[in-house]
């Protein structure tokens, strides 16, 4: 999309509070990324907020990287993306919520729309709890 031709790129990741909640923001091709994820979940973020300019060609990318990165750091995910067209490029909307388990919870068609759910917070512990990827990693492993 020629991003790297009028922006540079960030040399730290940051986490800020809403409503007592600790968020993270990301953007678009930091989808592709999974150790931006993981680096913010490990910093205690509960919700994960992403801005994107998702082409349409790549729905199927955007609908399954934003599914993985909630269910792989169990955190919601409010993703946001661009939908209409700009020169030659149609981009995809499907803008959604996800819970940390990856379900659904709200979701925008290709269109512009407005997407909102409620977030239930203490979802979280239980998830955690249940299957405690946190714990049960091994960094020594994989250094990267």
């Amino acid at each position: 999309m020629g991003e790297h031709e009028h922006y540079a790129a960030g040399d730290h990741l940051t986490t800020f509070s809403l409503d007592g909640h600790k968020c993270g923001l990301l953007i678009c091709y930091d989808l592709r990324f999974p150790e931006l994820f993981r680096t913010l979940a490990l910093q205690g973020v509960e919700l994960l907020l992403l801005p994107a300019q998702w082409p349409a060609a790549r729905r199927y990318h955007w609908e399954t990287l934003t599914a993985a990165r909630a269910i792989e750091n169990q955190f919601f995910l409010a993703a946001c993306n661009s939908c209409g067209t700009a020169g030659e490029t149609v981009f995809g909307g499907a803008s959604r919520i996800l819970g940390p388990r990856g379900e659904l919870l709200a979701a925008a068609g290709a269109s512009e729309e407005i997407v909102t759910a409620a977030l239930d917070f203490s979802v979280l512990a239980e998830v955690r709890n249940s299957i405690n990827v946190f714990h049960d990693r091994r960094p020594e492993l994989y250094r990267l």
